[in-house]
């Protein structure tokens, strides 16, 4: 990758205010150019499961760290949390542009490193927190709480069957109506509609 070093417009001291001189020094160390991602998480159902994973990996991993710290009697304010948290953060950084770069480019068949690193620590704490804290994890949840998971599952899990499975009619360009399972150009509905 080719690195463009930027041009400082006269010195920093000729530029008069502060506010201005802050910006121009922080100028310096952001990229030349932004890369846009494009999520598009409705248009299938890879892409919507792929979505889904990390939400699903960030639950679990902010559960561990509840159970942890109860289970260890480990401070809130502990350095080892923060220590977990920014390495969790940087990991979590290489992540996301991987799975991006899974959604979008057809080259990458497979998940990256990262991917399975956090995989990896996720599967670890979840051992540990069943090992070490059984008797906490095995008690029973109050009702209220079940019918609210069962409630949000049921809707999440109906949102995505009506969407993804069923087939759908869309519009081709020439304007007729197609079933989405059987379009033959294999185009595929703008979800939108």
């Amino acid at each position: 990758k080719q690195w463009y070093q930027r041009r400082v417009r006269g010195s920093l001291w000729s530029i008069p205010a502060n506010h201005d001189k802050f910006q121009q020094a922080l100028s310096k160390f952001k990229p030349n150019s932004w890369t846009k991602f494009y999520w598009r998480y409705t248009e299938n159902f890879r892409r919507w499961f792929v979505l889904v994973g990390p939400c699903m990996a960030s639950i679990v991993w902010q559960i561990n760290s509840f159970y942890i710290m109860a289970e260890f009697w480990i401070p809130l304010l502990h350095v080892l949390n923060f220590l977990r948290a920014s390495l969790m953060l940087f990991i979590a950084a290489v992540y996301t542009r991987e799975e991006q770069e899974y959604l979008s480019s057809p080259l990458y068949k497979r998940f990256g490193q990262q991917s399975w690193v956090v995989a990896c620590i996720l599967v670890t704490e979840c051992m540990v927190v069943f090992t070490f804290g059984y008797e906490r994890i095995s008690k029973p949840f109050p009702p209220h709480v079940i019918v609210l998971w069962v409630t949000f599952f049921t809707i999440f899990l109906s949102w995505s069957f009506w969407s993804f499975m069923l087939p759908r009619k869309c519009k081709t360009a020439s304007g007729r109506e197609v079933n989405e399972s059987i379009d033959e150009n294999n185009t595929g509905c703008n979800r939108d509609n």
